[in-house]
């Protein structure tokens, strides 16, 4: 039915979520994270890297910038990484040290990885379960900082009813 408000609309859509049911072992994953992370005092962060074709927009700068600002406001936060490659993880990890948590990713090493910029490749880097946790874990942190061109981090922020940030990059 086209004839629907954008009210009428939102609310069809925010009816959808009662379809989204993670499998059982899915869904043990994500009840175990979200205890072990104290997801509901983090922030997270949904960085792409393995094959956006719009990596410029969001860049890894951003996301730095966007950290040390909220480190700022206070410096006991905490960031859940979301990520789909293992050099972009470690990078975050070592960089941010305490104030980053993860899960742990199954990274598959045969691939050639590293930054795939631009684009990179549709090469899976690690399981769709893993990811679908990420996604499901995004949507229980108080905010989401996402990449420009990518629904990952969007769908979290929605799934949990909370702010989305997107990159608003200029070069």
């Amino acid at each position: 039915n086209y004839s629907l408000t954008k009210e009428e609309f939102q609310e069809y859509v925010n009816n959808q979520k009662r379809h989204v049911i993670p499998l059982p072992f899915i869904q043990k994953d994500i009840d175990r994270y979200t205890k072990e992370l104290d997801l509901k005092n983090t922030i997270g962060l949904h960085i792409r890297r393995t094959d956006l074709k719009e990596q410029h927009k969001s860049p890894d700068v951003w996301f730095d910038q966007n950290i040390q600002s909220e480190l700022n406001k206070n410096p006991d936060t905490r960031f859940f990484l979301a990520t789909d490659n293992k050099w972009t993880e470690e990078k975050f990890m070592m960089k941010y040290g305490d104030s980053m948590v993860k899960t742990e990713r199954t990274f598959n090493d045969e691939l050639d990885g590293g930054e795939m910029y631009p684009g990179g490749h549709r090469h899976r880097h690690s399981p769709i379960s893993e990811g679908l946790v990420d996604m499901m874990l995004l949507s229980k942190t108080q905010k989401v900082y996402g990449c420009h061109g990518s629904s990952f981090g969007r769908f979290g922020a929605w799934y949990g009813g909370i702010k989305f940030i997107i990159s608003d990059y200029e070069e």
